[in-house]
This record gives C-alpha cells, structure tokens and sequence, in this order.
C-alpha cells in the first residue's frame, strides 16, 4: 500500500508545482491578433476603383440591378434588362423633379463658359449624355387622361384623350437612340471626371498632411 502511495505522490507532484509556480503560468505567452495599419490614400483609391469597377459592369451589361439612384448616375445605369423599371421608377413619384432638372441641367451645359473665355465653351459631355438621357425620361412620363367637353346643347366639343403609360417599345427605342449618340461613354465621363478630380485631389490633400506630419516629426526633441 506504501509503494502505491508513493506512485501517485511521484505522478501529481509535478502537476502541483507548476500549478502553484507563477513562472510557469506567466512562461506562456498569450497571442495578440496583428493590427493592420489604416491607410487613408489606399482606402480613396480603393472606394475610387469599386466605384469605377461598378459603374463600367454595368455600362458592359454584366450588372443588370434596377434598384439604381434617380439621381446624376441614373443614366450610367440603364440596360435594355432595367429600362422600363428603372424608369418608371424614378417617375412614379408625382411632385418627381427629374425631368425638370435634367432640361436644366442640359440648359446649363449649352451655356457654360470657362473661365476667362470670351465666348461660350459649351460641356459637350454633358450635352451629349443628357439630351438623348433627358429624351428617355421624357418618354417614360404618364400622359394624363382629358376628359371631354361638351356645349350646352350636351354635344361633345372637344373628345377625350386616354392616359399613355410609356411602353417598353418606345423605351428601348429611346434608349437605342442615347445609345447610338453615345450616351452610354459621355455620361460615364461626364460622371468620373468630376469624380476621379474629386478623389485625385482627396489623395493629395492625405498626402500633404502626412507630410506636414512627418515633417512635424522630425522637428520634434528627440
């Protein structure tokens, strides 16, 4: 019985000691996840080139997704695949202003100058997404229903006129007409030269501080 205890005081003796020895417990150290840096200039380019490679799937027809803006890149999106929804969409609202905007928009294109010009530099690319683009949605609007009129005498004047919904038909032909003027390349440059510009100068400016940065650093007492 002596030898069976002294066995089992040989076998837990060890296990004792390094549970109660604080070195053994601190001699494995525990593993922190690795922390990345943040780098601001690769996040605008990689925002930059998702948003780039999104718009160009969907001009190249590999994107078909109707759920697009009714805003400056509703143009950028459109396929025979989302036309009709798309459209209809963006002018199922009543008080819907894109129509308006977009003749104003056009109107503002014909008559912009560049600085220090003495003559109207029209913004061609602007001209030629948003007249055959404002043609679609002109397309795409419902025509109200006129109710006839009559005279005193109960004859009818002036016959009455059906509401027109836009069909699919004369969708796609607006929409081959903005294809064949070239809307599809003109409002992609139109919407990425405003874009690329506003990023490019995004990267510069991250730059420039963290080279302000940098050179604050060294300046400092080391």
């Amino acid at each position: 019985m002596k030898w069976v205890i002294r066995i089992l005081l040989v076998a837990f003796l060890p296990v004792v000691v390094l549970t109660d020895n604080p070195a053994s417990a601190q001699a494995l150290p525990r593993t922190r996840p690795a922390v990345v840096p943040f780098d601001p200039i690769q996040k605008v380019r990689d925002d930059l080139a998702r948003q780039n490679a999104n718009a160009q799937g969907i001009v190249n027809g590999t994107a078909t997704d109707p759920s697009l803006s009714c805003d400056f890149k509703v143009f950028l999106g459109l396929t025979p695949q989302n036309l009709e929804a798309t459209i209809k969409k963006c002018l199922s609202d009543a008080n819907s202003t894109l129509v308006d905007d977009t003749q104003r928009a056009l109107d503002s294109a014909k008559a912009y100058t560049q600085t220090g010009a003495s003559a109207p530099t029209p913004d061609n690319d602007a001209i030629n997404c948003l007249t055959p683009g404002l043609a679609i949605l002109k397309a795409g609007v419902i025509v109200p229903a006129v109710a006839e009129v009559k005279d005193a005498s109960g004859t009818i004047t002036t016959a009455a006129v059906p509401a027109k919904n836009p069909g699919l038909i004369l969708l796609f032909q607006k929409y081959r007409e903005f294809v064949l003027a070239g809307g599809l390349t003109s409002c992609k440059t139109w919407v990425d030269t405003a874009v690329n510009a506003t990023a490019t100068q995004a990267i510069n400016n991250v730059n420039g501080a963290l080279a302000i940065g940098t050179g604050a650093a060294l300046l400092l007492p080391k």
